[in-house]
């Protein structure tokens, strides 16, 4: 008896929309230099929707750690 593990699902973390397999892209870029580190020591791989315009245009500039930082009085 084979598992079937269709249908796949991902989240999109631009959007934050569960969307199925075939609608999900990856983009991975290297992060290393925005941390002082050498060329490819560093990736992040974001999830984002494949046919919608705006999630494939913020994929691009996403950064992890940028991304749930919260305003604080410290950061103002």
């Amino acid at each position: 008896m084979t598992t079937s593990l269709w249908p796949l699902e991902w989240p999109c973390q631009i959007c934050k929309d569960i969307r199925p397999d075939d609608k999900i892209s990856v983009i991975s870029t290297d992060v290393s230099s925005e941390h002082g580190w050498p060329e490819g020591t560093m990736r992040q791989n974001v999830k984002y929707c494949n046919d919608r315009p705006d999630c494939m245009e913020k994929a691009k500039v996403y950064r992890y750690d940028t991304a749930n930082k919260k305003d604080t009085p410290e950061s103002a």
